[in-house]
């Protein structure tokens, strides 16, 4: 009798009852059974439900910034912001010093099925940053700079500029196909031209360029046009656990950010701004939101999501694996080639080195 299994439809005499008292379940064990009993209901999960490891990898390199609110009006009436959200420039640099110390941990998933960790270290590859256009007492537009910039005093490389000048003055008829141009002064530009093994991390570049333009730690992004922005080299240096050298891991990969906050009101703005990033697939949305619950420093956060992309050596079904998302993919490198084609839809076409790498290869 010690052996045998009883079960509830079985027929139990009050005497078997007595000596084999049926034990009535706890809460607890009562919760993991209708737990097991769903888990056994739900039907499998599908490779499309899954997150791709191009949805990984920009969901854990999106830097997370401290939004910020002001009362103060900005600029509306000469194509500048209104915007009362704002996050320091010194935040964003601060949100990559530990992934240029020891890189940016992305979950990944090869073919085998095998989970691993690779980490990728993040260089400064561009940077513009432009000021909107103020208006003066006599009604015109003139540079918002509380500073008047002096080009004297900027370094002479070639890959380095401030004080540049304003889109309006550059801008040609004929590329802008009759567009209005924009109303941002460029202020600050770099253009990294270096081979990438003598590059520092962006954290060491950026307190290196502080040093000939200070107010790369003091300005905010609603002091900035909506056309600035900053692209990021990401290369990969190793993964957890270690093994043989696989050639569908060495992808390096470019991302564009914008460096303002989407306005309240987009009104006479659009074609003025960065472009909107790509809707996010639910896995990948999930993965963001799990990175700012644990990584949560303050009540309102902004994920600096990337608009645009470019790749090297992008190959193999590893990309591919957990469902892929190469179309997004496509749709941002594409948005990172017309940006660049006419910043700001301006027509002045800026010239950047990394991408005219990673784009030709």
């Amino acid at each position: 009798m010690v052996g045998k299994t009883m079960t509830v439809t079985e027929p139990v005499s009050k005497k078997q009852a007595t000596k084999f008292p049926v034990k009535k379940p706890s809460a607890v064990e009562e919760a993991f059974r209708i737990k097991d009993v769903k888990l056994d209901e739900q039907p499998p999960v599908s490779s499309a439900k899954r997150l791709a490891n191009l949805d990984a990898f920009f969901a854990h390199t999106t830097p997370l910034l401290s939004v910020h609110r002001d009362s103060k009006v900005l600029n509306r009436g000469c194509g500048g912001l209104e915007s009362t959200s704002y996050f320091h420039l010194s935040e964003l640099w601060a949100s990559f010093e530990e992934w240029s110390a020891y890189g940016a941990e992305v979950p990944l998933v090869l073919e085998s099925g095998e989970e691993v960790l690779q980490y990728y270290v993040p260089y400064l590859s561009a940077l513009q940053l432009y000021r909107p256009k103020a208006r003066t007492r006599q009604g015109r537009c003139d540079s918002s700079s509380e500073e008047n910039y002096d080009s004297s005093d900027r370094d002479s490389e070639d890959n380095t500029s401030s004080d540049g000048d304003s889109l309006d003055s550059c801008s040609d008829e004929g590329k802008g196909g009759g567009r209005a141009p924009t109303k941002g002064k460029l202020c600050f530009e770099f253009l990294e031209c270096a081979a990438p093994y003598t590059r520092s991390p962006l954290s060491d570049k950026v307190a290196e360029l502080t040093r000939e333009f200070p107010d790369l730690m003091h300005l905010r992004s609603n002091e900035l046009h909506p056309c600035s922005w900053i692209a990021v080299a990401w290369y990969p240096i190793y993964r957890i656990p270690t093994g043989r050298t696989l050639r569908d891991l060495s992808a390096c990969f470019l991302t564009y950010h914008s460096l303002t906050l989407p306005p309240e009101d987009q009104e006479g703005l659009l074609e003025l701004r960065c472009p909107s990033p790509q809707t996010m697939t639910l896995p990948a949305a999930e993965a963001l939101d799990a990175r700012c619950a644990r990584e949560a420093h303050s009540k309102n956060l902004h994920a600096l999501r990337p608009f645009g992309c470019a790749a090297y050596k992008l190959r193999g079904e590893v990309w591919n694996a957990g469902g892929g998302n190469m179309k997004t993919h496509q749709k941002m490198h594409q948005a990172a080639i017309m940006w660049l084609s006419a910043v700001g839809g301006g027509g002045v076409e800026c010239r950047h080195p990394d991408f005219e790498f990673f784009h030709h290869r």
